[in-house]
């Protein structure tokens, strides 16, 4: 358990897996999961990282990624607000995809609560939707969702950490 000042206290565990990693950070209220393809290194290893009330995968390490990147893939308008971002210049190949699903399924299976097994099973399900190609840009990495998103952001999003 890790105490804050400003955000008071929350949980950090790792699952050592076959082909990779799981990192977990977690309130009573929200979950995120870093999963590495690489067993070494689970803290900047290449993967995915999910948070539980924003539902869309990050990918992460597979390229060079800044915040300066992800600022100049937004447009603004007159007033100096954001317009639109630009899409994610990388893509992912399917091996990449299919490393990822394979950790996520192991992860699946060592996941000791209810909302692991949920919030793991939704990693899943959006990696089985992705191929990899047009990819929005996040401050994080590049997504899973599509570029036009952000414009049109979706009011029934998942929350796999606190309901079913």
């Amino acid at each position: 358990m890790h105490l804050t000042l400003k955000g008071g206290f929350h949980w950090e565990w790792t699952r050592e897996l076959e082909h990779g990693c799981a990192r977990w950070s977690a309130k009573d209220t929200y979950a995120s999961v870093q999963l590495s393809t690489d067993p070494s290194n689970c803290e900047d290893g290449p993967g995915v990282w999910y948070f539980t009330v924003q539902d869309f995968l990050v990918f992460q390490n597979y390229w060079p990624w800044s915040m300066s990147d992800y600022i100049s893939l937004i447009s603004y308008d007159s007033e100096g607000m954001t317009e639109a971002i630009a899409p994610c210049p990388h893509s992912l190949s399917s091996d990449q995809i299919n490393s990822m699903r394979i950790v996520a399924v192991e992860a699946l299976a060592v996941a000791a609560t209810e909302a692991e097994r949920r919030t793991v099973e939704r990693v899943v399900e959006r990696l089985a939707s992705t191929d990899g190609n047009a990819l929005a840009s996040n401050q994080s990495g590049c997504t899973d969702l599509p570029p036009e998103w952000y414009n049109d952001r979706r009011e029934d999003e998942v929350d796999t950490w606190v309901r079913p």
